[in-house]
């Protein structure tokens, strides 16, 4: 039995990959940091149903309001790549947290303090950037390789 040699992502290789997505952020406000991790989210969202619609045959309109965290729980009960599912799972965490509360969180103590406070920073978007940023390079890695599936249950991982 001959096994073809999988495709393989060094985690060095996707360290230098996410480090040239963040020059992406460089040189912008927050508030543009902001809107730039909320749009790649989106993007990352649309792809992940197109793959529920490819490989699974979900239908579109009944996708259109699923949220990311809905998407997340629909790959991973078609067990999809656990390691992908678990740091997308991590991000829907984050991403929810930063749409629904950092900006509220920062304008409350921006009222509260007035001037001496500039609390909303990209230092707060940097560590769920990082991993929006993994999880679009992963996507698109997954995406390029037919990789979807964990590992042993790749077809030529399984014994013939």
């Amino acid at each position: 039995m001959s096994l073809e040699p999988q495709p393989q992502l060094a985690a060095s290789d996707l360290q230098e990959l996410i480090m040239a997505s963040m020059k992406s952020y460089e040189n912008r406000t927050p508030f543009e940091c902001f809107a730039l991790l909320m749009g790649k989210a989106q993007i990352l969202e649309f792809g992940l149903k197109s793959l529920l619609e490819r490989t699974f045959a979900v239908d579109r309109a009944i996708m259109e309001k699923w949220t990311l965290g809905r998407v997340a729980n629909e790959l991973e009960a078609r067990a999809l790549r656990p390691d992908y599912i678990a740091l997308l799972k991590q991000f829907v965490g984050h991403r929810n947290y930063i749409a629904h509360e950092m900006l509220a969180v920062n304008a409350m103590f921006k009222s509260m303090a007035g001037d001496i406070s500039d609390r909303f920073e990209f230092g707060q978007l940097q560590g769920p950037t990082i991993e929006l940023e993994q999880l679009l390079i992963l996507h698109d890695w997954c995406e390029e390789y037919g990789a979807w599936l964990p590992i042993e249950a790749q077809p030529c991982h399984r014994q013939k």
